[in-house]
């Protein structure tokens, strides 16, 4: 009888025994369970903000517009406290290649630099539905709902420089050159024909040729002395090298240039008659201030404006445009 007692009390401090170690080892695990999603929602509130920025070739192509947005990244990075990555590309065949990497490093907003991301930035954007993008200098016809564009009044700056050339033209021949074709071109273009018209109508037509300087690095050039050949004498230049080769070329020939993206002025004081000038840094910087701060909202076209100081006609002008001609200018101006 005292035997059996005694199994059954050993029996009983055995199972005892176990239950309090089994909820010993369950709460523990319960508390680092919980431990664990606590540093989650810590990690995750505490997680810092990643933007991406892809370049075009680099060189003196795109000089400008890179330098500018780099300076916007860089200052964001310190203002903001975010992490930020630069890629550059040295080939548009490898573009939507570097976008497709930088989706798959969990980057929060990837920024492309330049209209010639336009088309495979749109065929990324498609395929990563939830991934938010931007582009500097471009809009698209139907844009993306994940595609923020930084755009600039082109058509109204292009629209001065039109009536700048048809004002100051010996003889009543101006050209237009492009580069790579795209929104901001088009407007350029829209813009200067329709100033030339309405300020000389002495010019039935107006010279327009397109090059792609980064498949050749003359084609600018040549353009223009074909031009100046035929007889123009004022080119609105708006070649991605920020119209150094057309400036090269018509320094030569002792013609005219209107220049654009920065005042360049300095590079032919006798030539340059006037800069279509453009600040590509505070419209980045304030595109990715509104990201972190989660007053960012995809898919909407922030065109920058003359009236906000953003773009417009180089404030030097005045020495070498007439003071008639710049009140023409002011007074005709949108």
């Amino acid at each position: 009888m005292r035997l059996k007692k005694l199994l059954v009390l050993m029996l009983t401090l055995a199972m005892s025994t176990g239950i309090l170690v089994g909820c010993s080892s369950n709460s523990s695990n319960s508390s680092g369970s919980n431990q664990d999603n606590k540093n989650k929602l810590n990690d995750k509130e505490n997680s810092k903000k990643s933007v991406s920025m892809i370049l075009d070739i680099e060189g003196s192509n795109n000089e400008v517009m890179n330098n500018s947005a780099l300076l916007a990244l860089n200052t964001a990075q310190k203002n903001l406290n975010i992490d930020t990555n630069k890629v550059e590309s040295d080939d548009s065949s490898t573009f939507s290649n570097s976008i497709d990497i930088l989706c798959n490093d969990n980057t929060d907003l990837i920024i492309a630099v330049g209209s010639r991301f336009a088309k495979p930035l749109e065929k990324i954007a498609k395929k990563y539905p939830k991934q938010q993008f931007a582009i500097v200098d471009y809009e698209y016809d139907k844009q993306p709902s994940n595609i923020t564009s930084i755009s600039f009044e082109d058509n109204k700056t292009g629209y001065l420089a039109g009536l700048v050339a048809g004002k100051m033209t010996e003889t009543d021949k101006v050209g237009f050159i492009g580069g790579v074709e795209g929104s901001s071109r088009n407007k350029f273009e829209s813009g200067f024909k329709e100033g030339v018209k309405f300020s000389n109508s002495n010019i039935k037509d107006v010279s327009v040729e397109y090059v792609d300087i980064f498949k050749d690095s003359k084609s600018a050039e040549s353009v223009a002395k074909k031009m100046m050949d035929s007889g123009v004498d004022i080119i609105f230049s708006n070649t991605e090298d920020d119209s150094k080769s057309v400036i090269n070329a018509v320094r030569a020939k002792n013609k005219k240039v209107i220049a654009i993206n920065k005042d360049q002025h300095e590079l032919a004081p006798e030539n340059v008659i006037s800069s279509i000038v453009k600040d590509f840094e505070k419209p980045t910087y304030d595109l990715i201030q509104s990201f972190v701060k989660g007053e960012y909202k995809g898919g909407k076209v922030i065109e920058n404006t003359m009236k906000s100081g953003s773009t417009g006609l180089a404030q030097n002008s005045s020495q070498n445009i007439p003071p008639d001609v710049l009140e023409y200018v002011n007074k005709n101006n949108k």
